[in-house]
């Protein structure tokens, strides 16, 4: 909130570190898709235009956990505030009813299934769904691009055929990826209503922010260890304010004291971030290593962090946390502040990596849909490559940045119990 030197509020911004985009596609038992899914589902006035007849219990994005419904949660009624919510930020409704258009083409995208061995094909009992898809998102050659990827070499380019599980992969990508732009858009829409643009001009301003809360689940992965970081560094500045107002109250007061020490996490820090050996470092080296099996490069970065890691303080292999399932280049666990996490490998390598294949840039930016092509219009005239654009070390920058606006400020706590 920006400030004005009587103490008016000139404007805000919001700012968003690391949304959950494996939420997408897959959720854990129990868990929902975001809401605003099941909203569009049960809320929109017409259904059968964006072919959701069948309702939530239809499309594989929201059923997989067996929770459709949350007691207490109206998903009809918040459809309709979140009409009102977007018409004040300025999204009017032909542009709200392109938005309803995009969320719903990505669950029918996310009913494509695959079959074949050595070369993936449409199954045929999803083609509908891809089909519909394509007209709700206006965009042509989507089957294409789900079940092969264009490669050039020295001018020429050819088609590779891919595997049905890379198939579901790229599947995936794509509808994590078209979220993820339209997260950030709604994002950027609220900050033009808000006077963003206030904060350049003036610096004084007070900052709210939602802190991840501490995860730990049965299956732990890249985002709980990337959220459970962000608490590691939060933590510490915690500890470091408090102790450090404390002993500058009793200086005031002329009160004799002892100094208090306290459990110093910086060495959980490290194991995380610290070049060059930190796990997030090795994550990214073997991200940038050719091949694209991503399952033998998941193994091989667990195998390397446990060699590297196995004396440090703050690092336990899977077995030693309990979790005597997982084999060392399957999983490994870190002594955080609340606990010891368990984190499973599987995955790391993908979700680490931010890059989208070209096709689908190329695809997204030609499109008729007039948001989806926005989106990617950037990126679109940018990319010459596939090249490797590393989540984590974007997310450490942020956090890094975060801390340093919260220790050139003075920080209030506010305490929440769940």
């Amino acid at each position: 909130l920006a400030m004005s030197e009587k103490g008016g509020v000139l404007g805000a911004v919001t700012v968003q570190y690391l949304l959950e985009k494996s939420r997408v596609p897959f959720q854990s038992k129990g868990e929902r898709n975001y809401h605003v899914f099941y909203q569009v589902v049960s809320g929109h006035p017409s259904p059968a235009e964006l072919s959701l007849d069948k309702g939530c219990a239809g499309f594989h994005y929201l059923a997989q956990s067996g929770v459709t419904e949350i007691a207490g949660i109206d998903d009809k009624a918040d459809y309709e505030r979140l009409c009102t919510a977007m018409a004040h930020i300025g999204i009017e409704s032909a542009q709200q009813a392109e938005v309803f258009r995009l969320l719903s083409g990505l669950l029918h995208i996310g009913n494509a299934s695959f079959t074949g061995e050595d070369e993936a094909a449409i199954e045929p009992s999803s083609a509908p769904a891809l089909a519909t898809a394509v007209g709700l998102m206006s965009v042509s050659g989507l089957e294409q691009s789900l079940v092969s990827s264009s490669m050039t070499t020295r001018g020429e380019t050819v088609q590779i055929k891919l595997t049905k599980e890379k198939a579901a992969l790229a599947r995936d990508a794509l509808t994590k990826a078209v979220y993820a732009r339209l997260f950030e858009w709604v994002v950027g829409r609220i900050n033009d209503k808000n006077g963003s643009g206030a904060l350049v001009d003036n610096p004084t301003f007070i900052g709210l922010l939602d802190v991840f809360g501490f995860e730990s689940f049965a299956i732990n992965t890249f985002e709980q260890l990337c959220i459970n970081f962000a608490n590691e560094k939060l933590q510490q500045f915690f500890l470091k304010f408090v102790f450090k107002a404390e002993e500058d109250l009793y200086s005031a007061e002329a009160v004799a004291w002892t100094r208090i020490e306290y459990q110093d996490n910086q060495g959980c820090i490290d194991l995380v971030e610290k070049m060059p050996t930190g796990i997030m470092r090795v994550l990214d080296e073997q991200c940038k290593k050719p091949g694209s099996d991503a399952e033998k490069k998941d193994k091989a970065f667990c195998s390397e962090v446990g060699e590297t890691h196995r004396r440090n303080d703050f690092f336990m292999d899977a077995r030693g946390a309990g979790q005597k399932n997982y084999r060392v280049e399957e999983a490994f666990a870190v002594r955080h502040f609340a606990g010891d996490v368990c984190y499973v490998g599987a995955g790391f390598c993908d979700k680490n990596n931010d890059t989208l294949h070209t096709d689908f840039v190329k695809l997204c930016s030609a499109s008729g849909h007039a948001v989806l092509s926005s989106l990617f219009a950037a990126e679109a005239g940018a990319r010459k490559a596939n090249t490797f654009n590393s989540v984590s070390r974007r997310f450490i920058n942020d956090l890094n940045q975060l801390m340093v606006d919260l220790n050139s400020t003075k920080a209030h706590f506010i305490r929440c119990i769940k």
